[in-house]
């Protein structure tokens, strides 16, 4: 599966033609002379290339037969300097790690655990076999049944940093909630290689307005990284997050790694 081959090529002659700083077409007549410069246009083609991205990103997760990542969630907390740090914790950077396994036709499992803290490495778990949603959690331990996967990922979204919702609504499109492919006014931004992957960099915006930037895979269309930063006018700081992947699709998922198995009974932690 791959984006036709000319959507990169009609930003980049799109943006010679339109750049006389660039020596585009418009740079200079026969006899060297500079012409007026064109009215300037809206980035029509960089708006049209990142969509089909999105789509053949969208693609890639809804007809896979099963998929795997795990990854990492790092978030900073700064101040915007209307208040004391002390008023919101201090200015502070927080980890976590998650993984992610799936089989079409039913079995799905999630888990993340902090990295930092007195609840490092205490997990959040949610497991499902088509039939049955569990759910651990080391703040209040025991198993829950959900009615629904969308309704156990749901309660797990804020706590991950939303790890446990952006993918999973991506391969279960009955998952609700906002997804990727939703991003407002994308642009493609070039190319950068990330892990020894080559992606194509997204910036777009959320619907209530925060910056997000996508770096989605040019080979497989999956997501390898997101940043999104979000002020807290309010409380005077600002969170600014990035979440990797490390994802592999069509892969065999051994049950190991779709089993249910929370930890032994624990007291429950206070947050």
């Amino acid at each position: 599966m791959s984006i036709r081959p000319g959507i990169a090529g009609v930003v980049l002659v799109t943006m010679a033609l339109l750049s006389p700083r660039d020596g585009g077409a418009f740079a200079q007549d026969a006899q060297g002379s500079a012409p007026p410069q064109p009215p300037a246009v809206p980035d029509a083609p960089s708006e049209a290339a990142a969509r089909e991205i999105l789509s053949a990103m969208a693609k890639a997760y809804a007809d896979c037969s099963s998929y795997r990542d795990t990854g990492t969630v790092s978030t900073k907390f700064s101040s915007l300097g209307t208040v004391s740090a002390d008023s919101f914790g201090g200015e502070r950077s927080n980890r976590l790690e998650f993984k992610t396994a799936f089989v079409r036709g039913g079995s799905f499992r999630f888990e993340y655990s902090d990295l930092d803290g007195h609840a490092a490495h205490k997990p959040y778990i949610i497991a499902s076999d088509g039939k049955t949603v569990r759910s651990w959690w080391h703040v209040k331990p025991g198993v829950e049944t959900a009615a629904s996967l969308g309704m156990a990922i749901a309660g797990a979204t804020g706590v991950s940093s939303g790890s446990a919702h952006h993918i999973p609504r991506l391969l279960l499109p009955e998952i609700d909630g906002w997804p990727l492919t939703a991003v407002v006014d994308p642009r493609l931004d070039g190319e950068e290689t990330l892990d020894g992957h080559v992606c194509l960099k997204l910036v777009a915006r959320h619907s209530n307005g925060d910056p997000w930037t996508l770096w989605i895979d040019k080979d497989t269309h999956l997501v390898r990284q997101l940043f999104r930063s979000h002020e807290f006018a309010d409380k005077g700081f600002r969170t600014e997050q990035t979440t990797i992947y490390k994802p592999e699709v069509d892969v065999t998922i051994d049950p190991s790694e779709l089993a249910f198995n929370p930890p032994e009974a624990e007291e429950p932690d206070e947050r």
